[in-house]
């Protein structure tokens, strides 16, 4: 009720859904031949591999990780912002900043520096990441299947970008200071090994399917499979707990 509540309380939504049925009538009567099946395969596999890799706190585990193995402000912003730069290249730059955004304003509470410009180079980091692959953003995945670009067609052109965007960010975080810091406070994160080894195996799957390799409805079943056999995991524990 909460999802349905939001959906009809969206007036940006009901727009773009006016606007596209109007162009749509007016301009171009849809025709079913119109819709990328493929793109909408691919969205609909990263959005569940995506889902299940925040469910196991994958990204959360790696930014404790490095986090605790930092010794100085300039240290610590520069790894998150590496992660930020490389995690939003497979989890989408969305993702990684709902995720690392909120853990640093935690760890800002205990190191005397200023919010604000570490959140935007994390940001920036993840938004200039997510070019690498045609994963790390749907502008891309569309572009990759639109014009039917190859593997190695694709990395040519993203590559230079990401190398020159990388310095970039490391050089932004030459400003910092090299304040002493220790933290604690974070709390230990676990990660679920075999199903994390599960997802990872159906994740070059996908990425197959994405590169034309295999066909794309393989990978979106695959997708759908493991995230019935993630549930039917948690499902038995809670069970487990319970009784």
């Amino acid at each position: 009720m909460a999802v349905l509540k939001r959906v009809f309380s969206d007036k940006v939504l009901w727009i773009a859904g006016a606007a596209a049925i109007l162009t749509s009538i007016f301009i171009s009567p849809p025709q079913l031949m119109d819709i990328n099946w493929k793109t909408l395969a691919s969205l609909l596999s990263m959005m569940i591999i995506i889902q299940i890799y925040d469910y196991l706190d994958f990204l959360k585990y790696y930014a404790a990780y490095m986090t605790h193995k930092a010794k100085t402000t300039r240290q610590m912003i520069f790894m998150l912002a590496s992660l930020a730069f490389f995690g939003a290249m497979f989890l989408t730059n969305d993702v990684t900043i709902l995720t690392l955004v909120p853990l640093f304003y935690q760890l800002s509470k205990h190191i005397k520096v200023n919010p604000i410009f570490p959140v935007i180079i994390i940001t920036m980091a993840a938004n200039l990441g997510s070019m690498f692959t045609p994963f790390g953003n749907t502008h891309n995945l569309f572009l990759l299947t639109h014009f039917n670009l190859g593997i190695k067609q694709f990395f040519i052109m993203s590559t230079p970008i990401t190398i020159v965007t990388f310095l970039a960010i490391f050089l932004s975080t030459r400003f910092f200071a090299k304040d002493p810091i220790e933290l604690t406070e974070l709390p230990a994160v676990e990660l679920n090994i075999p199903s994390l080894t599960l997802t990872v195996a159906v994740t070059v799957i996908i990425f197959l399917g994405i590169f034309s390799v295999i066909p794309m409805w393989g990978s979106l079943i695959a997708a759908i499979l493991l995230v019935i056999f993630i549930n039917l995991i948690f499902l038995n524990r809670l069970i487990t707990r319970l009784s």
